[in-house]
């Protein structure tokens, strides 16, 4: 206000001196922009904003260098990913087998003749044998020769045994033979063969059928 005399009041001077605050929209409204920004059709603002905010993975990542750890990238990890899968599938094949083998075994061990066959074989069987053999020695009654044998099967699962009994000259000519069949008795087996002796024998000869066995006695 003026006053009378044509000036100004202390009060007006100091309200005309200071200026009104202007508001931060107007501010920010009137910010200049760069020509080039302004020229390029491309630039708009949300562009600097985007290019001002990092992507999350570079910022994972930098960290992660920052920490000392080694930068795995997305295709590392899923490197990573298949070769565990193939490994989980490999043990799971692996398991399969086994369990099918397993299954085999089991099914092969109830079958009796197998069952026996293993019996068998973890067990000390008793050996078949038989043995022949003068029970004394031949002597000659008369134009009879009277043959003492025996013969003595372990294991052989035979109740009856043949012999051959036969006499020969010095020359080697065979004078007379016979056959005869020993019957056992707990395993021993005892029998006089008696054959007619011609009067130029000079051995006798007791084979066992069935083996390779031989007797031989000079008269």
């Amino acid at each position: 206000m003026r006053s009378s005399d044509g000036e100004l009041s202390a009060g007006d001077e100091r309200s005309r001196a200071r200026p009104l605050p202007r508001p931060a929209t107007d501010f920010e409204a009137t910010a200049e922009i760069p020509r080039s920004r302004m020229e390029s059709d491309a630039w708009t603002p949300a562009a600097d904003a985007a290019k001002a905010e990092p992507e999350p993975e570079a910022e994972s990542e930098k960290s992660e260098a920052g920490a000392g750890r080694p930068v795995r990238s997305r295709s590392a990890s899923r490197a990573d990913a298949r070769q565990a899968e193939a490994a989980a599938r490999k043990r799971q094949s692996r398991v399969t087998v086994a369990a099918s083998v397993l299954v085999v075994v089991i099914a092969v061990l109830l079958i009796p003749q197998v069952r026996t066959i293993l019996r068998q074989s973890f067990t000390r069987m008793p050996q078949e044998s038989v043995a022949i053999y003068f029970t004394s020695s031949p002597k000659i009654s008369g134009t009879l020769l009277d043959v003492p044998l025996t013969v003595q099967g372990v294991n052989s699962g035979t109740a009856t045994y043949a012999v051959k009994v036969w006499t020969e000259n010095a020359s080697g000519k065979v004078d007379g033979t016979t056959t005869a069949k020993i019957g056992t008795a707990h395993g021993l087996s005892a029998a006089v063969v008696t054959l007619p002796i011609a009067t130029d024998a000079a051995e006798v000869w007791v084979s066992l059928d069935g083996t390779s066995q031989v007797l031989h006695y000079q008269i």
